[in-house]
Order: C-alpha cells, then structure tokens, then sequence
C-alpha cells in the first residue's frame, strides 16, 4: 500500500499493487473511488517533495478538512498501513490483539472505534507517554455536567 501511494506519485505503473487491494482490501477501501482521488491526491501534493511514507503521512495531516473528504480513500490507505506494520511480529500482534480485543468487545464495538482501539495498541511507546490525569481532566471539561459530576482530578484520584 505504501509502494501503491508513493509510486502514484512519481508516476510509476501502480498494476500490481491496485490487483492487490482489489484482492485483499475490498471491504476497507471503495476502489471505484480510489483511481479517481489518487488524481486528486497528486495534485494535491505536487509541489511536496515525497520519498517515503512518513512523507506522505506529514503531507496528507497538513491537508485541510476539505482537501482531506476529496481524498478519503487515499486516507483510508493511511491508517491501514498505520494500524498494520509492515514486519511480520508486529503485525502477527496486531491481529492477535485484534482477535483479542474483537472477542471481549464484540457486542458493543463498531469499526471505527476498533480501528482506534488498534491504533492506540500498535503505537503502544507513543501511548503509554500520555498522562492519564492529563486525559480525564480533558474528558471532564468538555461540557457542563462533566465538570459538576467530576470536576478537576488530581494524581491522588489516579492511585
């Protein structure tokens, strides 16, 4: 998938890898779109200097919101190889976790919030950084009746 975007962009034959997602991917990415805003993609990031796929990310987050809903499939792609690293341990415990998380969670869960819970698992050193208290004072003030029912947490509450 990474070779699919970066080589689009050099305009490279990108054949085998649009079989491949028509193959393997036909339930994540509509692919009677993808042809269409991979176009759209190009353009957007012709005058950007692309290598990699951290290039591509940058590129695609500094996008604004409409630019984004233009290249929703392209975006799509992006968190598929985000949530599914490329060496085979690190995706053997993606699909573990997720078989995992799938099982305890599956009466209530829908993709997007799967997708999310999968994220958070695979970046687990970036994750494990965030302060919780950080989170839950955030998760509070966010409207009125939080901030009556829980008002400021302290490390003290977290114990």
């Amino acid at each position: 998938m990474e070779t699919l975007l970066i080589e689009f962009l050099k305009s490279e034959d990108i054949s085998m890898q649009m079989e491949y997602l028509k193959e393997n991917c036909v339930d994540d990415i509509k692919m009677e779109y993808l042809s269409a805003q991979l176009d759209i993609f190009k353009e957007l990031m012709k005058n950007t200097k692309i290598i990699c796929f951290s290039d591509v990310l940058n590129a695609v987050k500094s996008l604004d919101t409409a630019q984004k809903h233009m290249i929703s499939e392209v975006i799509v792609i992006c968190k598929l190889i985000q949530v599914n690293p490329a060496t085979s341990l690190p995706a053997e415990r993606s699909f573990s976790m997720a078989r995992r998380v799938k099982t305890w969670l599956r009466a209530n869960m829908n993709q997007n919030r799967f997708t999310h819970l999968a994220l958070l698992n695979s970046h687990k050193t970036r994750t494990d950084k965030i302060r919780l208290i950080d989170v839950a004072n955030e998760f509070a003030s966010l409207n009125e009746n939080r901030k009556r029912n829980f008002a400021t947490f302290t490390e003290a509450d977290l114990m």
